[in-house]
């Protein structure tokens, strides 16, 4: 008895996109946002600076980093993209009863074999 090698074809696999964090550094062109981002990152370092530690150079850079990082989020906010669910604008309550109505009826139809009794 001979075995047949049958190769499937490769299947298609959904990957979920995860969502993004994303900082409205757009805010920083108004003048107050701007000022109030300097001061956060001013006093940030000079608490930085304050600390008694012994950093190199890709500490440092990693501090400064995550100091620019987070004034910019408490100022300007961020905003959520991407994900894995996408929404219709006109989806809503009655949209999902009047589906499932249909489904319900589709069902009963089966069920039951003829349009009439629905």
């Amino acid at each position: 008895m001979a075995k047949l090698g049958i190769q499937e074809e490769p299947r298609m696999i959904r990957t979920s996109k995860k969502a993004k964090k994303s900082t409205k550094v757009y805010k920083l062109a108004e003048v107050e946002v701007r000022r109030e981002y300097q001061r956060q990152i001013n006093t940030m370092i000079i608490d930085l600076e304050n600390r008694d530690s012994d950093y190199d150079l890709e500490q440092m850079w990693g501090c400064y980093k995550g100091i620019l990082h987070k004034a910019a989020e408490s100022v300007c906010g961020t905003v959520t993209t991407g994900g894995r669910k996408k929404k219709t604008h006109w989806w809503n309550k009655k949209a999902q009863e009047a589906v499932k109505k249909k489904k319900d009826a589709w069902k009963k139809y089966h069920q039951l074999g003829t349009y009439r009794s629905i």
